[in-house]
Order: structure tokens, then sequence, then C-alpha cells
């Protein structure tokens, strides 16, 4: 019987890894809804190495709170290899399987063949790609515990590398001639810089005003009347023509069709009416 001495000093045995094992991890809710956001939710769970080896992890994590008892890594995979593979199988690609499933069918569901769900759907072939890989690190690789970081890490410098290892592309030979003999030229021009160039004040950092402002600016400083701009007299002139009455008769109400104008003239109110505007000089003047 292999025995392990956890960080806590706790002397672990096969007992206790198989007891770690056989946890039902796929019906443990709250342990899945942990893994689906420490693998960076719905959107981003893809069947990888590195995010099954995020799970490994968080099995441990889980397990440890739970129970107390703390799992080492490496004595837990080297428990893996010494059981045999068709009766002891890795929960890792389970879960991510099962996780990657779900969240395509809530998906289908909602959205049903559109692309509002901006998930995109993994390559099959790519996907049993990386469980052999991940399968044979696990049962052959080097001994040791990388932090989830490095195997994402390890991910992105090799994805690097194979696009360093492609050639480089040479659009002129994809382009049709008219393309390729156009001239080149920039696609964004500042605005700022060329309104600065164009007046000649983009040296000396003020702001470029237009001549017709600083004209406004100096007459206004100056007292100058600004040119365009029409001066209100305070006195307005009278039309000599005008009069308090018309020369038309206006038209009678009904109950007036007998009265005189002459009677009417004499009723109250209409006396003190005068037919003249005062002579004042025939001008209003507003104060």
């Amino acid at each position: 019987m292999a025995t392990d001495q956890n960080t806590a000093g706790c002397v672990l045995t096969d007992d206790d890894y198989q007891a770690f094992h056989d946890v039902p991890w796929n019906r443990a809710s709250d342990f899945l809804n942990g893994v689906m956001y420490a693998c960076g939710g719905p959107k981003k769970l893809e069947r990888t190495g590195s995010q099954a080896e995020i799970i490994l992890h968080s099995r441990i994590f889980y397990y440890q709170s739970t129970t107390g008892i703390a799992i080492p890594l490496i004595g837990y995979k080297r428990w893996l290899r010494a059981q045999s593979y068709e009766r002891v199988k890795p929960w890792e690609w389970t879960i991510l399987d099962m996780l990657c499933q779900k969240r395509d069918e809530s998906l289908a569901k909602r959205f049903g063949n559109r692309a509002d769900s901006q998930v995109a759907v993994q390559d099959t072939a790519k996907a049993q790609h990386e469980k052999d890989v991940w399968i044979h690190e696990l049962y052959n690789g080097d001994l040791y515990d990388p932090a989830p970081h490095e195997i994402q890490a390890k991910e992105k410098m090799d994805g690097n590398d194979a696009l360093q290892s492609e050639p480089e592309h040479d659009p002129s030979m994809s382009a049709p001639s008219w393309q390729t003999a156009a001239p080149k030229g920039e696609l964004y021009v500042d605005r700022r810089s060329s309104a600065n160039e164009e007046s000649g004040k983009g040296q000396t950092g003020d702001a470029p005003y237009p001549v017709r402002f600083a004209q406004i600016i100096e007459a206004i400083q100056t007292g100058k009347p600004v040119e365009g701009i029409q001066e209100i007299p305070d006195t307005v002139a009278r039309n000599p023509d005008t009069r308090p009455f018309g020369t038309m008769t206006a038209p009678k109400k009904p109950w007036e069709k007998n009265v005189k104008a002459a009677e009417k003239l004499e009723e109250p109110g209409y006396a003190v009416i005068e037919k003249d505007f005062p002579d004042d000089g025939k001008s209003d003047t507003y104060d």
C-alpha cells in the first residue's frame, strides 16, 4: 500500500485517494457551479488541457474545504498511474464534457441556430486532440505541480510559435493590379493638426480662430462698430400718414343697425379718444 504525506503532515493511503476519487463530482452542484466560473464562465468554457487542469485543482480545493483533507496533486497523479485506466478514469474530461454539453444545450434553447450566443462551437477533432495530449501528459509526463496559469501561458506561447512559423502573407499576391498600382496614403488624418497647419498658429499652441472672430474681438475691445451689426436708435420715427382711426368705416353690429355715427361718438368713453396723435415731433421715444 502506497503512502504519501500532505502539506499538513498527515499520511495518506490508497484508501484516502480512492475516497477522493469516488466522490460523485458530476452531481456536486456547488462544485460544478464553482468550476464553471473558475474556467472563465460559459463563454470561455472549452475542452482544453488547461481547463482540465483547472478542474483537477478545483477538485482538490473543494475536497479540502468540505472534508479538511488536503490531497497532494503529485500523490494523486502517482496513484492514478498505478491504477488501471479502464477501471479508474480521471474525472476532469468527463466534467468538462458535461459542462460544455449543458452550456450548448442551454444556448440552443435560448438562441436556436442564431449567432447571438457569441460562443464559438469547438471543432470535435481539435477537442479530441486536446484530450489525448492531456491524458498522455497525465500518465506519462513529469510529475510536478504546475499552476493553471502556467498551463495557459504555455499554450499561448505554443500558439505564438505556430503563428511565427507560418510564412508571411504578401498582399500583392492576391490583390488586383489596380489596387497594387493605386497611390498609398494615410488612412487617418488628424483634423486638429491639419487646421493648425493651415492657420499657421499650430506651432504657437494657440487655437486656430477665424480671422472674422479676431476682428469682432478687436472691435468690441476698442469700442468700434462691429461690421454687419445694425444699430437700432432709441427714437422710432412714426409714419405721418398714420392716424388712430382708419379711413374705412367699421361694419355695424346687429344691435347698432339704427344707431347713427354721431350718437355713437356721444356715448361715454368715445369722447376721450383723440383723432390724431399728439404733436410731439411725430415720434415715440423709448427710454
